[in-house]
């Protein structure tokens, strides 16, 4: 896939809390463990020292919006930035659907999740990104 003609490996980084107060950039690791890609798009959440130590290393563009504490505020690609609120879009249709389904428990939630993510079609992500003008039909 390309967006405007680049190149769009994007690593969505999804960071559920259930009942654990940590902070979100505890799961990162592992989910990029062994992965390539070219970009991590992400809030300010994920404006962890560590975090953006371990994209450096491996090449990695850094697309995350900084704390306002951060002593040298880093350089950050804003036209991939702005793709940031298709992510949240997708989210946002995500939490409504599971509002609707209602679960009940930690393992019902998870398998709701599941069939949700299943549901969603190669198609319909393209479409959210041709539809705020990324990709070129």
């Amino acid at each position: 896939m390309a967006v405007n003609g680049a190149p769009a490996p994007v690593l969505l980084s999804v960071a559920v809390t259930l009942k654990l107060k940590l902070p979100d950039t505890v799961g990162v690791p592992p989910l990029i463990d062994g992965l390539s890609f070219g970009a991590l798009i992400a809030d300010k959440a994920f404006d962890s020292n560590t975090l953006i130590a371990d994209l450096n290393e491996r090449g990695a563009k850094i697309v995350i919006s900084q704390r306002p504490q951060r002593l040298k505020p880093l350089t950050i690609d804003e036209e991939i930035y702005k793709w940031r609120h298709l992510i949240e879009n997708f989210f946002a249709k995500l939490k409504t659907l599971l509002r609707k389904a209602a679960a009940r428990s930690t393992e019902s939630l998870w398998e709701e999740i599941a069939s949700l993510l299943q549901s969603v079609s190669a198609q319909e992500c393209m479409n959210y990104f041709t539809a705020c003008g990324y990709v070129n039909p």
